[in-house]
């Protein structure tokens, strides 16, 4: 297991646990949720993995967390 596969199970785990509080949802529903979510990672993963825009991804989504971490929440700071 690499980790890509760790982040997108995170990032699953994340919306499956959001839409569980959003909703309320049941035993049965979370774990139809778990599978669904799960079903639809799967297809990014293997979409953006063939495609070769795997590595253009990460380096989009590193620094737009760079971005947001060091300068968007200064002037969330800043304002307050």
């Amino acid at each position: 297991m690499t980790g890509i596969e760790i982040i997108f199970g995170a990032i699953v785990s994340l919306i499956v646990a959001g839409i569980k509080k959003l909703c309320g949802t049941t035993e049965w529903a979370t774990l139809a949720v778990v599978f669904v979510v799960s079903l639809m990672a799967a297809v990014i993963y293997f979409v953006v993995y063939n495609a070769g825009y795997w590595e253009t991804a990460l380096e989009i989504l590193a620094i737009a967390g760079a971005v947001y971490a060091y300068i968007l929440e200064r002037f969330k700071k800043d304002k307050n």
